[in-house]
């Protein structure tokens, strides 16, 4: 091995290591030959991909196999999409590439789950002086709820009753801390002033006025 003698005899030989191996045979006392081989140790490609989850309005993740190059074969749920070092996911599901150096191979996998936001449904209303409305988001059920007004925190109730003109947002967030809002404005209908009576100076007639 390099040079030095490695003390094997025999007619195989169990490498140990990176370098120039060189053999001497020989057929009786006058016919010899040898050869020598040179034996390279190839890192194997190494990568770990982790498991990824978005919000629907989150934008698709880019993926990298790193080993810059080498040879890439990717694959969505088990079909071929890519042979390029980083790639563009497109949707939910299981994302693997097999990553080759020579005759020396890596895999990796990871799997892409998306979550869909909360929908909540708020609409404009009109309320009367003294009659308050209650605003619902109408939400799953499952989702927390954030109130807000102009800007201001209110409430994390489930729905929230009021007698006052503004704009009213509902922050709806599921597990997965997916968000998303609806916004209702709410205006005040102004009483009418109470009719008043005229009795057209006692001839009998009448009219309403205001």
């Amino acid at each position: 091995l390099n040079g030095s003698i490695v003390g094997s005899n025999s007619q195989t030989h169990q490498s140990t290591g990176s370098g120039s191996y060189s053999v001497l045979v020989n057929v009786g006392p006058s016919c010899s030959g040898s050869d020598t081989i040179q034996v390279s140790i190839v890192q194997a490609p190494q990568l770990t991909l982790s498991d990824i989850a978005i919000c629907d309005y989150d934008p698709f993740p880019s993926l990298s196999a790193q080993n810059p190059g080498a040879t890439y074969q990717w694959t969505f749920n088990g079909n071929p999409v890519a042979t390029t070092q980083t790639i563009t996911t497109t949707g939910a599901g299981t994302y693997a590439v097999t990553i080759s150096v020579g005759n020396c191979t890596g895999n990796a996998t990871m799997n892409l789950t998306i979550s869909a936001s909360p929908n909540p449904v708020l609409n404009d209303t009109l309320l009367c002086v003294g009659s308050p409305v209650t605003l619902n988001p109408n939400g799953s059920g499952t989702d927390s709820v954030f109130w807000y007004s102009n800007g201001n925190f209110l409430s994390n109730a489930t729905t929230i009753t009021v007698d006052s003109a503004g704009a009213y947002t509902a922050v709806l967030q599921n597990s997965d801390g997916c968000r998303n809002s609806d916004t209702a404005t709410v205006t005040v209908e102004q009483p009418l002033p109470a009719p008043k009576v005229d009795c057209g100076g006692g001839t009998g007639n009448f009219k309403y006025m205001y």
